[in-house]
């Protein structure tokens, strides 16, 4: 209830619509409304039943089932889905899932912090092959206004945090006052938990093409993908391209 409290806290500046439905029993429902506060006590009076749900603990979510459901329907495009759930899927296959994303310009952030939902919009968003310890450039970033924007990245593609050590994203243009970075280490985020995801800001930046660096050292030479995103409050006129 922590991440839903965050999320209707703050969800009237970005939303005029919600549905609500359950995915965890064989009896579905859904609410549809405009009321922020229905949807709330419609979380409240839905918590799990261990009497409505699957009758043995090998059934996996079918989560995925449900978002293929929901962006088959070319109105989703410019939805969020908010999800909470224990029960992770069995499905390894989601080659399905993946093409349905691209096709509705969707993206997915796995967290308890809600980036993709305030600010809403996603103008930046790399995925960096790590390994070790190095600096490495990455695709720049065309800032489109003159303004703030939030940062989120993953520390690690896996959990719980293990080999994770600093990292250091650096943005830099001669010509702006506002080049700058963010860091972030183990002895920090710990403080935090053991979660494998940061999310910082806001930072003012020109509407100008920022040159990416990121800097990293990990306990080991594994090869890990890391999310890289900047969300704006500004909406953009054409679509990210999909990075897979």
């Amino acid at each position: 209830m922590d991440s839903w409290n965050a999320f209707a806290s703050r969800s009237n500046l970005f939303f005029d619509s919600y549905e609500i439905s359950r995915f965890d029993r064989f009896e579905e429902g859904a609410l549809i409304t405009s009321d922020i506060n229905s949807m709330t006590d419609g979380v409240l009076h839905n918590l799990p039943n261990a009497t409505e749900s699957f009758p043995d603990a090998s059934y996996g979510s079918d989560i995925l089932n449900i978002m293929e459901w929901f962006l088959s329907d070319p109105e989703a495009c410019g939805s969020t889905m908010f999800i909470i759930m224990k029960r992770l899927p069995n499905t390894q296959d989601i080659s399905q899932m993946a093409s349905l994303l691209q096709q509705r310009h969707s993206h997915i952030t796995a967290s308890y912090w809600l980036p993709s939902i305030w600010p809403l919009f996603l103008v930046y968003s790399v995925n960096a092959k790590v390994s070790g310890t190095e600096s490495i450039s990455l695709p720049s970033f065309n800032a489109p206004f003159n303004g703030n924007y939030y940062f989120g990245m993953t520390l690690q593609d896996h959990g719980p945090l293990d080999t994770f050590r600093m990292l250091d994203l650096k943005w830099y243009n001669s010509g702006s006052l506002f080049s700058g970075g963010c860091q972030e280490t183990l002895e920090h985020h710990i403080n935090w938990g053991n979660d494998t995801y940061i999310g910082k800001g806001s930072y003012q930046l020109d509407a100008v093409n920022y040159e990416m660096t990121l800097g990293f050292e990990f306990s080991d030479n594994k090869e890990q993908i890391l999310q890289i995103r900047f969300y704006s409050y500004d909406s953009i006129d054409y679509w990210l391209p999909y990075d897979n």
